[in-house]
C-alpha cells in the first residue's frame, strides 16, 4: 500500500534555495480534466490555506490538474483522516481501481501541518500514484512467491524513492519559478531534497529513525497478507465432511 510516511520529520531549514530558472510546461494530454478540476476544488475547499500558495489556472494549480486527470485514469482525492492511520500523506485505490489521496492536516501532536508541508505531501502522492503499475507488478510477483520478505519490501521502497526524486523535480522546475514570481516564502524543507542518490543509503536512514517502521511496516504487513492469500488459495477451499 504505497505510502510517505515522514513528510515533516525531514524538514531542514535550508533558506531560500529557489534558484531562477525556466520551466517547461507539463505537455501531456488533458483528458478527465472536468473530473480533475472537480477534485481540486474539492481540495482547496477543504484545504482553503493551500490557496495562499496557489489560485486556480496558474502553473502549480495546471500541474496539479494535469496530475488528477493522470490520462484519463483519475486520481480522486479524499479528507478523509481516518484513513492516513499514523501516516501524513497517503494513496489507496477505490474498488475499480482509481488511485485516492489523502493528505493529513495535523501531526499527532495536534500541531497543524503548514500549507507547503501538504502540497508537498500531495504532490509525492500524485507522483506515486502514477507508479500504480509498478507496485502492481511487484505485489503479483510477491504473492506467488517468487520475492523473500525484505526482497518484496525493499523492490516497493525504492519505487518510493524515485518518486522522492521527482518530487525534487517538481520543486526545481515548477515550484522555484512559482515562489520566486509569487514572491513566496520558502525554505526548501518539504520536497526532500536532502536525499542523495544512493537508495541503501536513503533505506538505511529510514530503517534507523523512522519511528513508523517504514518500509518495513506497510510493506511487511503487505507481503505477510499476500502470502497468506497465495498459501490459502494453493489449499483450495475446506472439504467438510456430512458424516454417514
Amino acid at each position: 500500500m504505497p505510502s510517505f510516511p515522514t513528510l515533516a520529520a525531514l524538514a531542514l531549514l535550508l533558506g531560500n534555495v529557489c534558484a531562477q530558472s525556466p520551466t517547461e510546461p507539463d505537455s501531456r494530454g488533458n483528458s478527465a480534466t472536468a473530473e480533475a478540476n472537480a477534485n481540486l476544488n474539492a481540495l482547496v475547499a477543504d484545504r482553503p490555506e493551500l490557496l495562499t500558495l496557489m489560485k486556480p489556472h496558474d502553473d502549480v494549480w495546471t500541474w496539479l490538474e494535469v496530475h488528477f486527470a493522470n490520462h484519463g485514469w483519475t486520481i480522486r482525492w479524499s479528507n478523509n483522516q481516518s484513513t492516513l492511520q499514523h501516516y501524513l500523506a497517503r494513496h489507496t485505490y477505490t474498488a475499480d481501481g482509481h488511485p485516492v489521496i489523502f493528505i493529513a492536516r495535523q501531526l499527532r501532536d495536534g500541531a497543524p501541518i503548514s500549507a507547503e508541508a501538504q502540497l508537498s505531501g500531495l504532490v509525492f502522492e500524485l507522483l506515486n500514484a502514477t507508479h500504480e503499475s509498478d507496485f502492481e507488478d511487484v505485489a503479483a510477483r510477491g504473492g506467488r512467491g517468487e520475492m523473500a520478505r525484505d526482497e518484496f519490501i525493499l523492490a516497493n521502497a525504492r519505487i518510493e524513492f524515485s518518486v522522492c526524486r521527482e518530487t525534487q523535480d517538481f520543486y526545481h522546475d515548477v515550484w522555484c519559478p512559482h515562489v520566486l514570481q509569487n514572491h513566496l516564502d520558502d525554505r526548501g524543507g518539504n520536497w526532500h531534497l536532502a536525499i542523495g542518490d544512493d537508495f541503501d543509503d536513503w533505506i538505511a536512514y529510514h530503517r534507523r529513525v523512522s519511528r513508523d517502521g517504514y518500509p518495513d511496516d506497510v510493506y511487511g504487513r503487505e507481503y505477510d497478507a499476500l502470502i497468506a492469500r497465495h498459501r490459502a488459495e494453493e489449499k483450495g477451499p475446506a472439504v467438510t465432511s456430512s458424516g454417514t
